[in-house]
């Protein structure tokens, strides 16, 4: 079967569900994004991210979402800055 998408652009087509990966993902939704080694603004930032930047999900604790990037990179950011 197919799968209707809409990507964080705003792009919408369709897509084969074998080609879809059910690792659960998010986008930055902006340049200049924090990456902080907690879950919370009072924790230190770590590295300011591009727009654009997929990531995987890890954990979630409140409205803080743990993540992964593809080469390591793990860290907190809050879910208002991704889609």
């Amino acid at each position: 079967p197919w799968l209707r998408f809409k990507d964080f652009e705003g792009d919408s087509g369709w897509v084969h569900n074998s080609l879809v990966d059910k690792t659960s993902t998010v986008i930055t939704k902006q340049n200049g994004v924090q990456l902080r080694a907690g879950p919370g603004t009072d924790q230190a930032a770590l590295i300011k991210l591009d727009k654009g930047v997929p990531f995987k999900v890890l954990k979630r604790e409140g409205r803080w979402i743990h993540i992964e990037h593809a080469d390591g990179d793990k860290g907190w950011i809050h879910d208002s800055l991704v889609w």
